[in-house]
């Protein structure tokens, strides 16, 4: 299948957009041995294959490899036709219609159409413990006037929702799983691959999907995914050929370069390191200037050269330079001031300091403790507790036991959403429900403005807005990773949504 260019996930209009799926002719597609394996090493497994239970962030592209989407994605995180053909927006926006492609069938033999969408995402909003209801809020109805067409009713008129059905909730499960009352743990979807073996945490094989609708665009026959937190673990099994593709940490790049047979580049997305705090449970951060004080006291160069080696860069934006919805205008609205941090202090009430405890996953500890002597440097002091894994956001966002965190934030692939989880009053990422109403009005007006030049404009108008009035969510630096591969494969690319995604993807020899 030859991609052709679509709309930029910007510039959704309220007119149809649609494409079609040529057969694959690709010359770099050549010389690949279909029956071929592909062994990945991962930092995380999947949390849930219960795609309304499920996490976001690194779990996302191995649930893809299962589901398709309703809306597909291209690599820079443009919408392309998925298990939709075509939608356009009506009613002014509060009404997005959805044609579906036809002939397409799950693994387990049923049949998918409107009906299958339409209990998919009534169940996401509201079977107990969804990890994904309050996301999809904006919903009012989801309707299956016949068997190719859904009709999506909204509360308020939001283009964000076309890049929303393009991640994990426009996955779609089986009729059959759905309807069961336990936990899914043999997944069914309508994608490139089926899961075949597992241990929980650890590995998964799949093996390729040879009815899958776009089945050309799939090489290899079969996955081999290990799962390996520990950053130094993944570069011993690429190191030594027991993984083909893997990511390494920025300060591993420079390393894996010298390695013969491998290739090693930078793989950049849109997930963004930041600092999440609860002013519900640490009052002091209610107060703007102590806010700005915390972010004027941190080197974000510092920690970008130095325990990044320099492999990213500061953030003062939710969203990277490479988002058309990021703004160059607002350079580095706090650049390292502790004498800035230790005066703002001062007039907020705090001359003598504060303390609070800080969360952090271990594979970013170092960083923590950058900040937390950065902090102590002006008088603030945190005690760093290390919570593994996804126990962290659960900590910071749902059961909210710690008052500030730095976690990586996978961000979405529509910047408004991104804006709207982290900045309404709330909303999942939003722990002190923060409820700044120029924040608010901002947000809301972006997210209901369908055109595309003027949608670019207002969302650069949040991100001017909060660079220099942060509230519960802190930018600190866009970090990136590095992307290994042997050499025997083939078409791996940087998709902005993250590793792994095998489209066009070979095993030579």
């Amino acid at each position: 299948m030859k991609r052709r260019p679509v709309a930029i996930a910007l510039s959704i209009a309220l007119t149809a957009v649609t494409a079609a799926c040529g057969s694959g002719d690709d010359d770099t597609n050549q010389s690949t041995d279909s029956a071929g394996t592909i062994r990945i090493t991962h930092r995380t497994g999947v949390a849930s294959w219960d795609i309304a239970k499920s996490r976001s962030g690194p779990e996302t592209p191995i649930l893809g490899l299962v589901y398709d989407r309703l809306i597909g994605l291209e690599p820079n995180g443009d919408p392309a036709p998925g298990l939709a053909e075509s939608w356009e927006f009506g009613e002014g926006g509060q009404v997005l219609t959805l044609k579906l492609r036809d002939s397409v069938t799950f693994t387990d033999g049923s049949a998918f159409d409107s009906s299958v969408v339409k209990a998919n995402l009534e169940r996401q909003k509201t079977i107990e413990g969804s990890t994904v209801s309050a996301s999809l809020a904006n919903i009012t109805a989801i309707e299956a006037p016949d068997p190719s067409t859904v009709t999506i009713r909204q509360t308020n008129a939001d283009a964000s929702l076309v890049m929303l059905l393009a991640d994990r909730f426009g996955m779609m499960m089986s009729p059959q799983t759905i309807s069961g009352s336990g936990e899914v743990t043999e997944p069914v979807g309508t994608g490139p691959f089926i899961l075949r073996s597992q241990t929980p945490q650890a590995s998964y094989v799949l093996e390729r999907n040879d009815d899958h609708w776009n089945r050309d665009l799939f090489k290899v026959g079969q996955v081999e995914i290990t799962v390996l937190e520990d950053a130094t673990a993944r570069l011993n099994a690429l190191r030594s050929g027991q993984a083909d593709a893997g990511l390494v940490d920025a300060n591993q790049i420079e390393e894996v370069k010298g390695l013969p047979g491998k290739t090693v580049t930078p793989y950049k997305g849109i997930a963004v390191r930041a600092i999440w705090v609860n002013q519900e449970m640490v009052p002091a951060f209610k107060d703007l200037r102590v806010r700005q004080a915390l972010n004027y006291a941190i080197d974000r160069e510092s920690i970008v050269s130095g325990l990044a080696f320099g492999y990213g860069e500061p953030a003062f934006q939710l969203v990277p330079p490479i988002s058309s919805a990021h703004d160059p205008s607002v350079g580095e609205p706090f650049p390292f001031d502790p004498e800035r941090a230790k005066a703002l202090l001062a007039e907020a009430g705090y001359a003598d300091g504060l303390s609070f405890q800080f969360g952090v996953q271990p594979p970013f500890a170092r960083e923590a403790e950058a900040i937390q002597q950065q902090w102590a440097a002006v008088g603030v002091q945190v005690e760093i507790t290390q919570i593994a894994s996804f126990a962290l956001g659960e900590a910071l966002w749902a059961k909210k036991t710690i008052p500030a965190g730095l976690a990586t934030w996978a961000g979405r692939l529509d910047p408004g959403f991104s804006y709207a989880l982290n900045h309404l009053p709330g909303a999942p990422q939003n722990p002190g429900n923060f409820a700044d109403p120029q924040t608010i009005a901002l947000i809301e007006d972006a997210r209901s403005e369908f055109d595309p030049a003027a949608r670019v404009a207002k969302l650069q108008a949040v991100a001017k807005h909060l660079a220099t009035n942060p509230q519960g969510t802190w930018p600190v630096f866009f970090p990136q990773e590095g992307l290994v591969y042997d050499e025997k494969v083939t078409g791996l690319e940087n998709w902005s949504d993250g590793f792994p995604h095998l489209e066009n993807v070979g095993v030579s020899g």
